[in-house]
């Protein structure tokens, strides 16, 4: 447990009443004794904190599936096929190859609020085009909006997985990136309902692009809070500005040679594990049309359960795994659910009817994700120092975005080219989806060998402990 209690008598001399005070943590003591203000870092405000750093993403999830929701009809009415649809995310991903190390690095050097409110506001103007050109029905204004979003999407996220850990490292930090999952994928289930909904309403592709961007700069007040919030936090604790970081502090690239094994096949693992997760995601509505015999808007009702699965599990999950530890043994379980989904996807027949065992596959998939990605980025947290997480988090979005540059053109292409295999196109992209599965295990397999042979964090319970006769320690595991 975090919390310290110690019971100090003193004698009153005036009488003989005793007073007892109870000091629940060991800097609220010191505080107490030296007049010191408590940070809010160990207070009920570092739930509000949470609350406002779920949110800066909330914005950003719900617009970077605004294609997906419609992709049958930007396609009908604008005459795409798959692979030029999918390249609206290929083109969101190819900056994000290099542009997460250069956020990685000034997110080390300069702290995380800049990063956060600059980066807020390029994926605002990003959706912003995108608009204009849904409204313009412009492909080349689309892309154009698609690049910029780009520019800031993935680096906010480094920012806000880097700003997270400092509030609840050592303190149900699975539980905190779990309710961060849950609120950032809130905004992706909402826009599988809302996006279709409002174009069947309106007929019009700018409107549910209009939404996105509204939602986008409610993303960026919520960034401006959390930002005030923290910086109130360092001057209770005494912090100097970020920019004032001697050279000694600052990361340098060619501190990556240090990171363990351990994070090189977790990155591993980042790259095709995503890659079997968010090209099907792209195209998921229109599979469901084709595969499953659902119109547009009831694919988009379907759509939420893999967002709300995760958004249900992923808190419950965190709890475990704050409690238990067994990280990786619980990805290697998660698999299960993953490999059910894609091969039931590549050997079920097409139907003309809605067919309701869609939800088998699409709660196996949501399971899967909420697992995942509830273990996975805070399992960076706790093997690579705290001093380079930014260049940590950075590393990874940018590896794995260079896979998701590619999967999304290789999935159009497989549709494309195999359109008249029975399967409405989908086999051989199925087919491709579980060989990345099958890498993203055995990269999981080579992480565990990495764990027991080094005697790493990720299978140990992450504990605080105290001593009552010396400051706070740092986070200690214990084996579980």
């Amino acid at each position: 447990s975090d919390v310290y209690k110690r019971q100090v008598s003193t004698q009153s001399t005036w009488g003989d009443y005793k007073y007892e005070l109870k000091y629940l943590m060991r800097d609220k003591e010191q505080a107490l004794v030296e007049h010191k203000p408590v940070s809010p870092r160990t207070t009920y405000l570092r739930w509000v904190f949470l609350g406002l750093a779920c949110f800066i993403l909330f914005g950003n999830y719900y617009s970077f599936d605004n294609p997906q929701a419609l992709q049958d009809a930007y396609e009908k009415e604008m005459g795409m096929q798959d692979l030029q649809f999918n390249v609206l995310y290929s083109v969101y991903s190819i900056p994000n190859t290099i542009l997460p190390l250069i956020g990685g690095y000034i997110i080390d050097c300069l702290g995380v609020r800049v990063g956060i409110f600059v980066f807020s506001v390029i994926i605002a103007i990003g959706q912003g085009v995108f608009t204009i050109g849904s409204y313009w029905k412009s492909y080349q204004v689309m892309i154009a909006g698609r690049v910029i979003f780009g520019l800031g999407g993935e680096c906010l996220t480094v920012a806000q997985s880097a700003i997270v850990p400092m509030w609840f490292l050592g303190k149900e930090l699975a539980l905190a990136m779990g309710f961060n999952l849950t609120v950032a994928r809130g905004g992706s289930s909402l826009n599988s309902f809302v996006t279709p909904w409002v174009y069947n309403e309106t007929g019009s592709l700018g409107h549910p692009a209009f939404i996105s961007f509204i939602l986008c700069l409610v993303s960026i007040i919520s960034g401006l809070l959390t930002n005030l919030l923290d910086l109130k936090a360092d001057e209770a604790e005494g912090k100097k500005d970020k920019k004032a970081l001697s050279d000694t502090d600052r990361v340098s690239m060619k501190d990556i040679r240090y990171f363990p094994s351990s994070f090189w096949a977790l990155v591993g693992l980042c790259i095709f594990i995503y890659g079997a997760f968010f090209p099907f995601m792209n195209i998921a509505n229109k599979f469901l049309i084709k595969r499953f015999g659902f119109d547009e808007k009831e694919a988009g009702k379907l759509l939420m359960i893999v967002y709300l699965s995760s958004a249900v599990f992923s808190p419950p999950i965190g709890i475990l795994v704050d409690n238990i530890g067994h990280r990786v043994k619980l990805m290697l379980f998660s698999y299960i659910f993953l490999f059910t989904a894609h091969i039931y996807c590549a050997i079920v027949p097409n139907s003309d009817e809605p067919n309701y065992w869609a939800i088998l596959p699409l709660c196996c998939i949501g399971i899967f994700y909420s697992i995942f990605v509830t273990i996975i980025w805070p399992s960076i947290a706790l093997i690579v120092d705290t001093k380079y997480l930014g260049t940590a988090y950075g590393l990874t979005t940018a590896v794995q975005n260079s896979g998701m540059a590619l999967f999304p053109l290789i999935v159009g292409y497989l549709h494309d080219t195999f359109i008249d295999d029975g399967k409405a196109g989908y086999f051989w992209v199925s087919i491709f989806l579980i060989v990345m599965a099958i890498f993203g295990f055995l990269f999981t397999v080579l992480l565990l060998f990495f764990e027991i042979k080094s005697d790493g964090p990720l299978e140990k319970v992450q504990k605080i402990t105290i001593d009552e006769e010396e400051p706070i320690k740092s986070v200690s595991l214990q084996e579980s």
